[in-house]
């Protein structure tokens, strides 16, 4: 039969356009999409080009930074140097404090950034030239006498004539235990000490850094040379050398108490008054820098700097709100001190005007956009309108659902989507034909798998359940066949029910056998575990159906079940045409084993050791015994699954550890202990537990054969 035609058009869809038409339209919205990604490229690739610019900005500072910062140490490393070489080559003597005096003054007066030029020496004398307010030098000399007294006098000069200030006979001032002289001699080669407050009197101080020289003759130490840096000078120059419009650099030490800042463009984040005593200077950490910005960056820098080389690490912080792009690195050369270099330059100084621009095309890029989703709406919501129905048919024939339905045309006339209800209408038709030949149930189910077997396995383990109805034969023979068949039907119902809601897999039904798994097609750790809880619950539910039968007058169902674990081959089993999902193996033949050793040994689930071992944590189980289990050479050990940990009363559980003892002591060799551990059992679990009549018996044949 002909289908019939579709029908005609609708007042709404007098014209009809083609899908090329609805392309242009979108061809039109990936046009202005295109201009907005191209333009945000744009911008993008304008913030890159920007960031390289902070980059290089951030670099030139560091390395104008690293130039003073190394001219300021070099020029002490070179005097320090001289100085030894004077004394190592026999030119100014070691005790000659004269000589050296006069050497040093002209020294620390033609360098500003000198604060200090010292010698002191292993006897205890010691030596220096000192700059004090303005252009003003002191001179310090402690010498000692024969006569083992040491004596200090203080100068001053000014215009090259020297003014005694004071004397102090036998001063407390040592130099060998100061920490510059103790680096130096245990250094045993020039070094850096640690930055310290120069001078320490309140509102008139300096901070510094010491280069010590050790000097040796002969192999001995002999003293050691020092040259005191101001460092404040650093951080006048970072204060004058400012990166962008507000970056700043700044200089970190690194000491074994911690992180300081030792050059700073404001002068109070270097030193403050102590806490203890306003008028005594120290040293600020890193951690308590008043400024947030260090305190910020000193968190991104490494604490172990070992392997740090001299190449700039960027960074990205943000503090109070505002980004910053940074930087650091280590003080370049092999001979300085233990510092970081550390810049930072506000993402704004550089990004300021980008951003402007970004917000302008973000305006115009946001109206064009507008303008596209207007049309993109009205366009769109011509096509919906049909597709949502067409999509509506196509949900019910994947439920299956056939009944005859009139589509109505496209909205705004497309001519394949008029062609495409058509088609679906003329498919739903073939398939109401397809199902008067096939079961509908089938069809059903073909439609909504939406793929198509095949056949094939997989290795995985499980664990499989057996159910079997003891006497079902007897119950056939006796009973209507209706009367078997609903008893049958209500009993597999409960079962399956009991299977699904612990999310097995009915295998199949072999009489009024039932064989389900666990761990496939699903996989699930606790397979051995809700396999048990099902058998469990089916034996319940057998129970129930059992007292119902029993006020009805009938003989109740009873049940035994085999529960096994193991590996097995899942999947879709049997020939290319026809095939069923379903196991074999190991687990599926010892299952069966299983239920029907349950006559034996008068039990209703006898689970296998590799169930009962993924489960005894959490289910009461007892060991049964020792079976030679049919293809095995070795016997093997056979669990009974009592119940939920609950439901188990504590007297059943201490029957449960005799039986335990005595099968244990049997298992020994010692009968006579098994036969008291089983006897207790059974008092505890009644005469009729078949596992203690089983084994009591066994003990009292054996013993009758021995006497």
């Amino acid at each position: 039969m002909a289908a019939p035609a579709p029908p005609s058009s609708g007042s709404r869809s007098r014209y009809r356009v083609g899908f090329r038409t609805v392309q242009l339209a979108m061809i039109l919205g990936v046009l202005l999409t295109t201009f907005l990604a191209v333009g945000s490229a744009a911008f993008a690739y304008a913030r890159l080009a920007v960031r390289d610019l902070a980059d290089e900005v951030l670099i030139q500072g560091v390395e104008r930074v690293d130039l003073r910062v190394r001219e300021v140490l070099d020029v002490a490393v070179a005097h320090g140097e001289i100085s030894r070489r004077l004394l190592v080559d026999g030119r100014v003597a070691p005790d000659d404090a004269a000589t050296m005096l006069r050497w040093f003054t002209p020294v620390l007066q033609a360098e500003p950034r000198f604060q200090y030029i010292s010698f002191a020496n292993e006897r205890g004398e010691y030596w220096h030239v000192a700059r004090a307010d303005g252009d003003r030098v002191g001179i310090q000399e402690i010498r000692l006498y024969p006569s083992g007294h040491r004596w200090q006098r203080e100068w001053d000069l000014v215009d090259g004539e020297r003014h005694l200030v004071r004397e102090v006979p036998d001063p407390p001032y040592d130099p060998r235990r100061r920490p510059y002289y103790a680096a130096a001699r245990d250094a045993g080669k020039p070094t850096w000490t640690d930055s310290y407050v120069l001078q320490r009197e309140a509102g008139h101080h300096a901070l510094g850094v010491s280069r010590a020289i050790p000097l040796y003759q002969l192999g001995a130490l002999v003293g050691v040379i020092t040259v005191d840096v101001d460092l404040m000078s650093l951080s006048d120059y970072l204060r004058a050398v400012p990166l962008g419009h507000t970056g700043f650099a700044f200089l970190l030490e690194e000491t074994a108490s911690g992180r300081r800042v030792v050059a700073h463009p404001g002068l109070d984040q270097v030193s403050r008054p102590s806490a203890q005593d306003p008028f005594v200077i120290e040293t600020i950490p890193a951690s308590e820098s008043p400024d947030p910005r260090v305190r910020a960056f000193t968190a991104l820098v490494p604490t172990d700097l070992t392997t740090a080389g001299s190449a700039l690490v960027p960074v990205r912080l943000t503090v109070d709100g505002r980004q910053y792009f940074g930087a650091w690195r280590r003080v370049g050369g092999d001979d300085a001190p233990p510092w970081v270099l550390c810049a930072m330059i506000p993402v704004s100084d550089v990004m300021g005007r980008v951003d402007q621009m970004t917000r302008t095309m973000a305006f115009v890029g946001s109206l064009g956009i507008l303008i596209a989703l207007l049309l993109g709406l009205y366009v769109a919501r011509a096509l919906t309108t049909t597709l949502a129905e067409l999509e509506a048919e196509m949900r019910g024939i994947a439920r299956f659902d056939l009944s005859p339905r009139l589509l109505a045309e496209s909205p705004i006339g497309i001519r394949e989507l008029d062609g495409m209800r058509s088609a679906t209408d003329q498919m739903k038709r073939g398939l109401r034909s397809f199902g008067r030949y096939v079961p509908t149930e089938l069809v059903r189910q073909l439609v909504v798998s939406g793929f198509e077997a095949r056949l094939g396995a997989s290795r995985v383990e499980i664990t499989v359940v057996l159910a079997d109805i003891a006497g079902f034969t007897t119950l056939v023979e006796s009973n209507p066949p209706e009367f078997v068949l609903d008893a049958l039907s209500e009993y597999l119902t409960e079962m399956n029910q009991a299977i699904l809601g612990t999310q097995g897999t009915v295998c199949q039904y072999l009489g009024d056998a039932v064989q389900a798994f666990w761990g496939a097609p699903v996989r699930q750790k606790s397979h051995a575990l809700r396999a048990c809880r099902a058998a469990l619950e089916m034996r319940e539910r057998t129970r129930q159906l059992g007292v119902k039968a029993v006020a009805q007058g009938e003989r109740p169902l009873n049940t035994r079940f085999g529960v096994c674990t193991g590996q097995a081959l899942v999947g879709n089993i049997g020939a290319p045409d026809r095939f069923n999902y379903g196991c074999v193996g190991a687990p599926v033949s010892g299952a069966a084993w299983l239920e029907g050793l349950n006559k034996v040994y008068g039990t209703s689930i006898l689970i296998a050791d590799t169930t009962a071992t993924l489960v005894r944590k959490h289910l009461v189980t007892r060991p049964v015994d020792w079976v030679l289990m049919p293809g095995h050479s070795d016997a093997v050990l056979v669990h009974e699954l009592v119940g939920l940990p609950g439901e188990v009363s504590d007297e059943v559980k201490a029957g449960l550890d005799h039986y335990r003892n005595g099968l244990d002591a049997m298992h020994r060799g010692r009968f006579d202990d098994a036969a008291a551990s089983f006897g207790q059992a059974r008092a505890a679990l009644g005469d009729g537990d078949g596992p203690c009549r089983l084994m009591l018996e066994f003990l009292e044949t054996r013993a009758r054969r021995a006497t």
